[in-house]
């Protein structure tokens, strides 16, 4: 999660949705829910996502911000054995 929010701010495009990076438990939650779904098939599905930030953002808004997020992205969400050692030694 951490590796994928790296790499959201280092696009120029640090605002996501026009109003994501206002609060930081969104992003979080953002970057959990990718990581998981990227690292996990039988993850947590989309309405279980929107239930734990229900106070956060709406099922809508998670879904719009999560394929922003992904676009943002260019669809690299797959972390290599490299970035993980990289980022273990910080």
């Amino acid at each position: 999660a951490l590796i994928l929010l790296g790499r959201l701010k280092e696009q120029s495009q640090i605002v996501v949705g026009g109003y994501v990076w206002r609060s930081g438990r969104r992003v979080w939650i953002l970057a959990f829910m990718l990581a998981g779904k990227s690292l996990v098939d039988n993850c947590f599905d989309q309405q279980a996502w929107a239930e734990m930030g229900k106070t956060m953002m709406t099922r809508e808004m998670l879904d719009r911000l999560e394929r922003e997020w992904c676009r943002t992205l260019d669809w690299r969400l797959v972390i290599t054995e490299a970035e993980l050692s990289q980022f273990s030694r910080m």
